[in-house]
Order: structure tokens, then C-alpha cells, then sequence
């Protein structure tokens, strides 16, 4: 996952990481991992393609309705507040 999001030749992947972590917040098993998980995938959130900021904005809408994932644990308050 690491190496797919820091994909820098293509953004159809990061975005897809992007995407896929979005469906896997839902999944109720997955939030213990991904609480350790998303805050290395945070650079997400300043990525230069569009499609892939996008996809994640839709992972820290999902993380806002998980009481197991803080947001401000995936990406500091201050980071936020930048895009």
C-alpha cells in the first residue's frame, strides 16, 4: 500500500489506494488496521492530482462517521485547514 500511494509516475493509482481505503473505512474488521494505516497515506490529501485529493477527502468523510478512527489521528488539525 505504502508504495502504491507514493506511486509518482501514475496518479490512477494513488487515487485508486485512495478509493479502496474509502470502502475499506466502512468495513467495520479493517478500522484496527487502518487506524495505523491511514495516517501514513495522509500525504494523499496535498497530492497534485485532483482525482486523488478528491478520493481521499471521501476517506476522511468516511473516518468522520467511525467512532475507532479519530480524524485529527489520520491528518493533524493543522493540515486540514491548508486545502
Amino acid at each position: 500500500m505504502d508504495e502504491l500511494a507514493r506511486d509518482a509516475s501514475a496518479a490512477a493509482v494513488r487515487a485508486a489506494v485512495a478509493e479502496g481505503l474509502a470502502f475499506l473505512v466502512e468495513q467495520p474488521l479493517a478500522q484496527p488496521v487502518l487506524k495505523k494505516a491511514l495516517p501514513r497515506c495522509a500525504h494523499l490529501l496535498t497530492d497534485s492530482n485532483a482525482r486523488t485529493r478528491k478520493a481521499f477527502a471521501s476517506v476522511l468523510r468516511a473516518v468522520r462517521g467511525v467512532r475507532a478512527i479519530k480524524l485529527t489521528d489520520v491528518v493533524p488539525s493543522d493540515k486540514l485547514l491548508v486545502r
